[in-house]
């Protein structure tokens, strides 16, 4: 675990600013700046994600059993085609959101009006 911050001396500023994150959160709490906090609760778990990729680089996920089952970056890929079928998907998926979003607003805005068929 502290093998990356030996190799890699900058990665120091990924724990710190973790810590400044969290810290900052019952500061801005304190100041009503609720939107502030939550920046920096977002920031947080942003930051303790990092650390924990930077700790368990390059594995993904560590087999006790066997250690060379042990799923890291190179064989836990999948192939180009499915690549290729997913960044098909998501040039597609991601535009039609952009309507659908705004249009499904649009329907469902407006009062809630209660009266003997709502339930």
């Amino acid at each position: 675990m502290i093998r990356p911050f030996i190799l890699f001396p900058p990665l120091v500023i990924v724990p710190l600013l973790s810590l400044a994150s969290i810290l900052a959160i019952p500061y801005f709490i304190r100041k009503k700046q609720d939107g502030y906090a939550f920046l920096s609760s977002c920031l947080s778990i942003f930051f303790l994600l990092s650390l924990f990729l930077v700790g368990t680089f390059p594995n993904l996920v560590r087999s006790t059993l066997d250690p060379a089952a042990s799923l890291n970056f190179m064989n836990s890929s999948v192939s180009e085609l499915a690549l290729w079928i997913l960044t098909g998907v998501s040039l597609t998926g991601a535009p039609l959101s952009f309507f659908y979003f705004p249009y499904i607003y649009r329907v469902f805005k407006g009062k809630v009006v209660l009266d003997k068929m709502s339930y």
